[in-house]
């Protein structure tokens, strides 16, 4: 998965944790493709549903086992499975067994889905997330004003089905404005 890309790709080579939605992860950037190797702890996993309205995703479990919903339907994947999520597919996923799940994924294009990962890890890390609750919804004022702010920056490739698409593009906006006004987020 982490070839020499010979100066063509950008490498991260430093493990990237998210304490939030329990997964360590390592990036490696290929010109239009994203490639990503996932280990996620038992209940961990991107739990909020959502879609990438643009971004393909092509999964290729090396071990453990994961339950992922996409389109509303419900699979389970175990070592050597390999399935696709299509761009503007509603999905999430969880790690439903009992060790670590460990799997590759490349996204494709992979626009800014590094950066969506590592500020999201980094937001968990500094303690901005603590009343996100388990899946993902935020559970107080602040944490509204702090998800404000993630989804507007990221909302051309990351959308949470809940609360409606529709009520995120009246709501999301005046929001985020609101938190980098008030200095409250980043």
């Amino acid at each position: 998965m982490f070839k020499n890309c010979y100066g063509r790709c950008d490498v991260r080579n430093e493990l990237i944790e998210d304490p939030v939605f329990q997964y360590r992860m390592r990036l490696v950037r290929e010109g239009e493709i994203l490639r990503g190797e996932f280990w996620v702890e038992p209940g961990g996993g991107g739990r909020v549903e959502h879609y990438h309205p643009t971004v393909e995703e092509r999964f290729e479990m090396l071990d453990g086992e994961i339950t992922y919903r996409a389109d509303g339907r419900k699979h389970v994947a175990g070592r050597g499975s390999k399935f696709t999520i299509p761009a503007g597919a509603c999905h999430s996923f969880a790690n439903t067994g009992s060790g670590t799940a460990h799997f590759l994924v490349q996204m494709e294009p992979a626009l800014r889905m590094a950066e969506l990962f590592e500020d999201a890890a980094a937001l968990g890390q500094a303690g901005k997330w603590t009343t996100i609750g388990r899946h993902g919804i935020p559970t107080g004022p602040r944490a509204v004003i702090e998800m404000a702010d993630f989804l507007d920056r990221y909302h051309e490739i990351f959308v949470p089905t809940s609360p409606p698409p529709a009520l995120q593009r009246l709501a999301v906006p005046p929001l985020a404005r609101l938190a980098r006004r008030r200095g409250r987020v980043r």
